[in-house]
Protein backbone atom coordinates (compact mmCIF):
# COMPACT_ATOMS: atom_id res chain seq x y z
CA UNK A 1 0.00 0.00 0.00
CA UNK A 2 2.60 2.55 1.02
CA UNK A 3 0.30 4.97 2.86
CA UNK A 4 0.32 4.44 6.60
CA UNK A 5 -2.96 6.28 7.29
CA UNK A 6 -4.79 4.24 4.65
CA UNK A 7 -3.27 1.07 6.06
CA UNK A 8 -4.48 1.94 9.57
CA UNK A 9 -7.95 2.61 8.16
CA UNK A 10 -8.01 -0.84 6.54
CA UNK A 11 -7.06 -2.25 9.94
CA UNK A 12 -9.91 -0.36 11.60
CA UNK A 13 -12.34 -1.75 9.02
CA UNK A 14 -11.23 -5.30 9.82
CA UNK A 15 -11.30 -4.59 13.56
CA UNK A 16 -14.85 -3.24 13.46
CA UNK A 17 -16.26 -5.29 10.58
CA UNK A 18 -16.87 -2.26 8.37
CA UNK A 19 -17.67 -3.56 4.84
CA UNK A 20 -15.57 -6.65 5.58
CA UNK A 21 -15.96 -9.61 7.90
CA UNK A 22 -14.71 -8.69 11.37
CA UNK A 23 -11.22 -10.15 11.82
CA UNK A 24 -9.07 -8.80 14.64
CA UNK A 25 -6.02 -10.76 13.54
CA UNK A 26 -6.14 -9.14 10.08
CA UNK A 27 -6.60 -5.78 11.79
CA UNK A 28 -3.44 -6.38 13.78
CA UNK A 29 -1.52 -7.23 10.61
CA UNK A 30 -2.52 -3.92 9.01
CA UNK A 31 -1.71 -1.99 12.19
CA UNK A 32 1.72 -3.62 12.28
CA UNK A 33 2.32 -2.70 8.62
CA UNK A 34 1.64 0.94 9.53
CA UNK A 35 4.06 0.72 12.45
CA UNK A 36 6.67 -0.63 10.02
CA UNK A 37 6.07 2.52 7.94
CA UNK A 38 6.90 4.61 11.03
CA UNK A 39 3.36 5.60 12.03
CA UNK A 40 3.15 6.42 15.76
CA UNK A 41 -0.66 6.24 15.77
CA UNK A 42 -0.46 2.66 14.59
CA UNK A 43 1.73 1.86 17.60
CA UNK A 44 -1.27 2.71 19.76
CA UNK A 45 -3.43 0.30 17.78
CA UNK A 46 -0.83 -2.45 18.12
CA UNK A 47 -0.64 -1.73 21.85
CA UNK A 48 -4.44 -1.94 22.04
CA UNK A 49 -4.30 -5.40 20.46
CA UNK A 50 -1.76 -6.59 23.00
CA UNK A 51 -3.56 -5.06 25.99
CA UNK A 52 -6.91 -6.57 24.98
CA UNK A 53 -5.56 -10.03 24.29
CA UNK A 54 -6.19 -9.92 20.56
CA UNK A 55 -4.31 -12.81 19.04
CA UNK A 56 -1.41 -11.26 17.21
CA UNK A 57 0.07 -14.60 16.28
CA UNK A 58 3.57 -13.14 16.36
CA UNK A 59 5.84 -13.78 19.34
CA UNK A 60 8.70 -11.97 17.61
CA UNK A 61 6.61 -8.79 17.40
CA UNK A 62 5.88 -9.00 21.13
CA UNK A 63 9.60 -9.31 21.81
CA UNK A 64 10.30 -6.33 19.55
CA UNK A 65 7.68 -4.25 21.33
CA UNK A 66 9.31 -5.10 24.66
CA UNK A 67 12.66 -4.00 23.23
CA UNK A 68 11.11 -0.66 22.25
CA UNK A 69 9.82 -0.11 25.77
CA UNK A 70 13.16 -1.13 27.30
CA UNK A 71 15.10 1.35 25.15
CA UNK A 72 12.46 4.08 24.76
CA UNK A 73 12.19 3.69 20.99
CA UNK A 74 9.00 5.41 19.85
CA UNK A 75 7.56 5.18 23.36
CA UNK A 76 8.49 6.44 26.79
CA UNK A 77 11.06 4.13 28.37
CA UNK A 78 9.20 1.72 30.68
CA UNK A 79 11.05 -1.29 32.04
CA UNK A 80 7.88 -2.59 33.77
CA UNK A 81 6.08 -2.89 30.44
CA UNK A 82 9.26 -4.33 28.93
CA UNK A 83 9.28 -7.18 31.45
CA UNK A 84 5.66 -8.09 30.72
CA UNK A 85 6.43 -8.47 27.01
CA UNK A 86 9.19 -11.07 27.33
Amino acid sequence: MGYSTATINVGHCHHSGIRVEKDEHKAFIYYQKSVDMGDATAMCSVGYCYSHGIDTGDATAMCSLGYCYRHGIGVEKDEQTDSTNR
